[in-house]
């Protein structure tokens, strides 16, 4: 055994006999371990307490979010890349996809709803029938009373209250 094939030297663990990590593959995985480190420093002081990050990590994304790009936030990346690969970075990153899946489907839901409000002020009663074919429960009274209102909002310059009551009331109806 090579002294740089020593585990307790590399960090990495691998049976005698099999092949070591290759020169490149290890650059690849720290590069891949500071990209995540990067995009958990782009999420909100929220997300990141849903993902619950050990204290050391938490600090030193705290810290690179502080820092303006440049030589030290270069080097503050790299140390968080560096203490991800001292712990076991598979959950944080399985946490971090499930987080971005669910950021994403709020974002699709969000322009479906604007959507649907957009149509239903700009085509009026044919897009309330088309509404109601895909939630027959709907309230077509209260909804072409929440229209009215927000028609007469935009018309006179008003500030859009009634466009969000729309919004509002699609969002539980379409839930």
């Amino acid at each position: 055994m090579r002294p740089n094939d020593d585990p307790a030297i590399t960090g990495l663990d691998h049976e005698p006999g099999a092949d070591a990590l290759s020169k490149t593959k290890k650059k690849q995985h720290s590069a891949d371990l500071q990209r995540l480190g990067l995009e958990l420093s782009r999420l909100s002081p929220r997300e990141l307490d849903s993902l619950g990050l050990h204290v050391e990590l938490r600090s030193a994304i705290d810290q690179v979010r502080k820092i303006k790009p440049g030589g030290a936030f270069k080097r503050q990346v790299k140390f968080i890349g560096g203490l991800l690969r001292e712990m076991d970075a598979v959950p944080i990153r399985d946490k971090f996809a499930r987080l971005k899946h669910q950021s994403s489907a709020a974002t699709h839901r969000h322009h479906r709803l604007e959507k649907w409000r957009d149509r239903l002020l700009a085509e009026g009663d044919s897009a309330i029938e088309a509404l109601v074919e895909q939630v027959p429960a709907i309230d077509c009274q209260r909804l072409r009373q929440i229209i009215r209102s927000a028609k007469k909002e935009t018309d006179q310059g008003n500030p859009p209250k009634a466009t969000r009551i729309l919004y509002r009331f699609l969002a539980e109806l379409i839930e």
